[in-house]
């Protein structure tokens, strides 16, 4: 038996791969409910991905249904145009009334990285780098409140959301292909008992 065979069709031999893929976890108890990662390689160049974040238009088609830019002039950013460090942003979700109000606190084209106030008081850094030659997303919530309810929805709530949307825009710049349900007829308080994940 090969050792591809082996991965197949030995149960043993996947608990053996599992153990040792989980022999470093983290109790619970010492589990840091302050910040989570979550990255994802996507087949494209450093500059395709990072747009996909910092122009507007390219932002509401894969992620949010409407987003704008303000200057820190109080004038407001073009679809197409960057948005820069110091820009405030509006953000209406597809399929939740909930609008997100934040700031822009970083931006650097040339090093793919951004930063942006998000929840209330937290940060999320997103990143794109070559990683063994290929593309690297990257995004990092930091400064989450450790209470109850923000582990339970900021920490779970959003770590679960970012998975799905960076797996969606994975699904655009690859294939043209968007996995959300956006034009949803179905509303999204009717379905919370299952936790609908494309929303």
């Amino acid at each position: 038996m090969t050792l591809k065979e082996a991965r197949v069709s030995s149960p043993f031999y996947v608990q053996q791969i599992f153990y040792f893929q989980c022999s470093s976890y983290t109790p619970m108890s010492t589990y840091d409910w302050s910040s989570f990662k979550r990255s994802i390689f996507i087949d494209a160049p450093l500059d395709k991905v990072f747009d996909a974040w910092i122009i507007p238009e390219k932002i509401t088609t894969w992620f949010l249904r409407q987003a704008d830019f303000t200057r820190s002039d109080g004038s407001i950013r073009k679809q197409h145009e960057h948005i820069e460090t110091g820009d405030t942003y509006y953000w209406q979700w597809w399929n939740y009334s909930d609008i997100e109000h934040g700031r822009i606190k970083f931006v650097d084209r040339s090093k793919h990285r951004l930063e942006f106030s998000f929840a209330g008081e937290c940060t999320c850094i997103v990143t794109v780098n070559k990683k063994d030659g290929d593309t690297l997303l990257t995004l990092e919530q930091i400064d989450i409140p450790l209470d109850e309810e923000s582990r339970r929805n900021i920490h779970l709530g959003c770590s679960q959301g970012w998975a799905f949307w960076m797996v969606n825009l994975k699904s655009w710049i690859e294939h043209g292909i968007l996995l959300n349900d956006g034009e949803s007829k179905h509303a999204t308080k009717d379905y919370a008992f299952c936790e609908l994940i494309n929303r």
